[in-house]
């Protein structure tokens, strides 16, 4: 794909110089996206006035092809403080209602979206009329679509390579995508389940970062299984972490609860095959985990 498209850019109207940017904070409060194609793909871009820059997923930069991706020395950080992953900038040519408007961003691993920053929001002259409904972009009106259902679930990936030895479990590091820098949220969990025949993922509850990020796996398999970085392990969902209420004691009176004789209990259920020398290991068993017994009706353990 050229990256000059051949459509000159339209004039500015004037009427609107003077009023750019009014009113621009908090057009992403409402998850205003607009509709644009890249490479015959359409794309739902959104909005994102709260970010000083343009934003584009990795992803989607490699499915376009044919779009040159320039090293870049700038770094960006999400709202919780940790670094979010450039690799690089590249510009590509958005098209919108049939004209191409060419849209300079930097490209990261870490996100969903296509994000339109304040950046783009200036270069372009968008006004938006909130009584209208519409986004004006260089003068011209321009159709918005506003999502009232969540965004696209993070998503996450093998960090690095990693070998999964047969029949046991690992700690495997993975890194996640962002639904925007600005909302890392706060607790996320990875729900259990199998990622290929053999190898299972286990629920984790995870901390609000994107990187290096502990998920246990075990290979139920006889034989060693290979993760390669950038294998998709599946989606992350908001949890809400619930406050343990606190207990209240109540005193209780065991004079009149009679003692369970586990000991006997358990010696009485042996087989009668037993020798001699297994009812004593099983007796010195009992006297060692006697604390995990109940022994009356009022006691919790099992």
């Amino acid at each position: 794909m050229q990256r000059d498209c051949g459509l000159s850019a339209p004039e500015p109207d004037n009427k609107l110089q003077a009023t750019v940017n009014r009113g621009s904070r908090g057009l992403d409060r409402a998850n205003v996206y607009i509709r644009m194609q890249l490479a015959g793909k359409v794309l739902a871009c959104l909005l994102d006035s709260g970010c000083e820059v343009t934003l584009i997923s990795k992803a989607v930069v490699e499915a376009a092809k044919e779009i040159e991706l320039l090293p870049s020395q700038q770094r960006l950080w999400a709202a919780n403080g940790t670094e979010i992953e450039i690799s690089g900038e590249a510009t590509v040519p958005l098209l919108l209602d049939g004209r191409c408007i060419m849209t300079t961003a930097l490209v990261s691993p870490d996100i969903e979206e296509i994000m339109l920053g304040s950046d783009w929001l200036q270069a372009h002259n968008c006004l938006w009329d909130f009584g209208r409904g519409k986004l004006y972009i260089d003068g011209r009106a321009a159709v918005t679509l506003s999502r009232k259902r969540p965004l696209h679930c993070r998503r996450v990936f093998v960090q690095e390579d990693l070998v999964l030895p047969p029949r046991q479990q690992v700690d495997v590091t993975a890194r996640s995508t962002l639904l925007s820098p600005r909302k890392v949220g706060e607790d996320w969990i990875i729900d259990s389940h199998q990622v290929r025949p053999g190898l299972y993922i286990g629920r984790t509850l995870l901390p609000a970062s994107h990187h290096d990020l502990k998920i246990r796996m075990v290979n139920t398999t006889a034989e060693t299984q290979m993760l390669t970085s950038g294998t998709c392990l599946g989606s992350l969902q908001p949890v809400d972490i619930m406050e343990e209420p606190a207990q209240t004691m109540f005193p209780v009176d065991k004079t009149d609860t009679p003692a369970i004789d586990v000991q006997s209990a358990v010696m009485e259920k042996l087989p009668d095959d037993f020798t001699s020398e297994q009812r004593h290991q099983v007796h010195e068993l009992i006297n060692r985990y006697d604390d995990v017994f109940s022994h009356s009706a009022s006691d919790m353990n099992e």
